[in-house]
């Protein structure tokens, strides 16, 4: 591997790096995809086509991104992309509608502006070098980077205080600035926002950065080597305009990262951890911390946290060096998109752990908390945004939504907890839903744990949670309206009431708060035991223990006290 001496200068010119210290592209098999699928693998061969687009100077772009030390801007963006932005220009055009999508392409790099001033606004302009002097001493520190506040609570929490606990190594958690209130309870691990390590040389190499994407943009947005670069990718893709995209890019995203980059050189070549742990590979700001750490010889881990589908792309750039994978399902699905099996290891959600520990007072603390009777029943709503490849209209999701509110609104003493996922807005909720007096809209960065373990029946689309409340052997309704699209991971299992109508939802949610909700529970227990075992390996609470003797494996320790 090749190594940067400590506290070196980052040099402002362009190189051409070597290829090995990227994410790799693992091409996947597209034939077995289907149609609506296809998409995906427009996408991602979209992002390799522009990825090898050769420029002026004889560079393709990803060289030319080649900003800092060993990590290219693309291999930064490039699974958000394809995961979000460039499987639309694929997506097929209802009638009359075609306008509303050439609009979007053209307001795209304005909305980068807008964003641009926005996070100028809002960002955290208070840069220091106090988290230097705050490092650690000694050899044996872990980074977690975690820039999602769900994440560090529902995934990587349990696995940080284990470490900490254990005396396996120091935990330094980085983060945006979101965190900050979790060190009141933290206890011995440590929590530095990444602008607490703002050095006179991270301030100097990140305005060389902006100079160096200032500079690229004029090139690559030049109408000649703009159209001439085009040519190219179309000849793999078709004819689609993607100028929109790569304008908000550069004039926002990019801009946003390179300040970042700079602080991770920092932490990664100058503290030099042992071990960097992740929740979230997709992320930008953690793939910045995974593709350095590749240059500098550190290992990573990433701690899976959400469900995985096959023909879903979010794994073909896998940047970690480790994976620890849900379940034995996950695992397959990670080797379908050609990830290599000896860099995966399943070992259950650590985020589960605490959904089957007894916590005596949780009912009576959450019923507090939200204002709900004793006598009243719950009925938790955990809500989905609307994604790419999610819903294939989001009018179908509203439409969900609002019958969710109807059906619970028509029953006695029955309450509607609305959880919101955390890529939702409060505001959207709150518009769609009203206000109704039999709904509570919970906090969307909190745990879900304690409210699984409350409620009387869960209620999802096709999320991550349904699982949570199967793994809390609570009773769980998916609703599957047809033509809405989404996941059949839940409907195929069999563990699940599936509502196809408000009528069906209405039947289910009326079932399992009857006096025979008990032999309606037992006629899915079957089917819920086998689809945990294939899901989350052993639902037995110590998916966290299994995590940390992988983390202690990488440290090269023996054993876990």
């Amino acid at each position: 591997m090749t190594r940067t001496p400590e506290g070196s200068q980052v040099a402002p010119t362009v190189q051409v790096r070597p290829h090995r210290h990227g994410a790799e592209f693992v091409p996947g098999d597209a034939g077995d995809s289907s149609a609506e699928d296809r998409k995906f693998e427009l996408a991602v061969e979209l992002s390799r086509a522009l990825a090898e687009a050769k420029l002026g100077s004889g560079e393709s772009l990803r060289e030319a991104l080649y900003l800092g030390r060993h990590i290219s801007l693309w291999d930064v963006v490039t699974t958000v992309m394809v995961l979000y932005r460039f499987p639309l220009p694929f997506v097929p055009i209802e009638n009359g509608t075609a306008w509303m999508r050439r609009l979007a392409s053209r307001l795209r790099p304005y909305q980068g502006l807008a964003a641009r001033f926005r996070d100028f606004v809002t960002s955290d302009r208070r840069r220091t070098d106090v988290g230097c002097a705050e490092w650690p001493e000694g050899p044996r520190t872990v980074v977690v980077t975690c820039f999602t506040k769900s994440f560090y609570h529902q995934v990587l929490q349990p696995v940080a205080d284990s470490i900490a606990r254990r005396h396996l190594a120091k935990v330094v958690v980085v983060h945006g600035g979101d965190l900050a209130g979790a060190r009141d309870h933290a206890g011995p691990v440590i929590f530095h926002s990444l602008w607490n390590h703002w050095t006179a040389e991270v301030d100097q190499a990140q305005r060389n950065m902006q100079r160096s994407l200032r500079r690229l943009r004029r090139e690559l947005l030049d109408r000649s080597q703009f159209n001439s670069l085009m040519d190219g990718v179309r000849s793999h893709v078709g004819d689609i305009s993607v100028k929109g995209e790569l304008q908000w890019l550069f004039w926002r995203e990019f801009v946003r990262l390179a300040p970042q980059i700079a602080v991770a050189e920092h932490i990664v070549f100058r503290h030099r951890p042992a071990l960097i742990i992740s929740a979230d590979d997709a992320d930008q700001r953690c793939r910045i911390y995974s593709l350095l750490a590749r240059a500098a010889g550190v290992p990573t881990l990433l701690v899976q946290q959400g469900l995985s589908f096959k023909d879903y792309p979010e794994w073909r750039f896998l940047s970690h060096d480790k994976v620890a994978a849900m379940g034995e399902s996950s695992r397959a699905d990670m080797k379908a998109q050609g990830v290599d099996p000896d860099r995966i290891v399943v070992t259950g959600h650590p985020g589960f752990d605490n959904l089957v520990s007894a916590e005596p007072d949780v009912r009576i603390r959450v019923r507090k908390e939200l204002g709900i009777a004793e006598n009243e029943r719950i009925v938790l709503f955990a809500s989905q945004p609307s994604y790419v490849g999610a819903f294939d209209q989001p009018s179908r999701r509203t439409e969900m939504i609002k019958g969710v509110v109807k059906v619970v609104g028509s029953l006695k003493d029955v309450k509607l907890v609305v959880k919101p996922h955390p890529g939702e807005t409060r505001r959207e909720l709150v518009t769609l839903i009203g206000n109704k007096q039999h709904v509570v809209l919970a906090d969307g960065a909190a745990s879900i744990a304690p409210l699984i373990k409350t409620c009387d029946v869960f209620v999802t689309f096709f999320s991550t949670t349904a699982l949570q409340a199967l793994y809390a052997g609570k009773p769980v309704i998916t609703i599957d309206i047809p033509g809405s699209g989404g996941g059949r991971l839940y409907t195929d299992s069999q563990a699940t009431w599936v509502a196809r109508s408000a009528e069906e939802l209405m039947a289910h949610i009326t079932n399992l708060l009857s006096a025979q909700r008990a032999e309606h529970l037992k006629t899915k227990e079957e089917a819920r035991c086998r689809f945990l075992q294939e899901m989350v390996h052993h639902p037995d609470g110590k998916a966290t223990d299994w995590v940390v003797r992988l983390i202690a494996g990488l440290l090269g320790s023996e054993t876990v006290s």
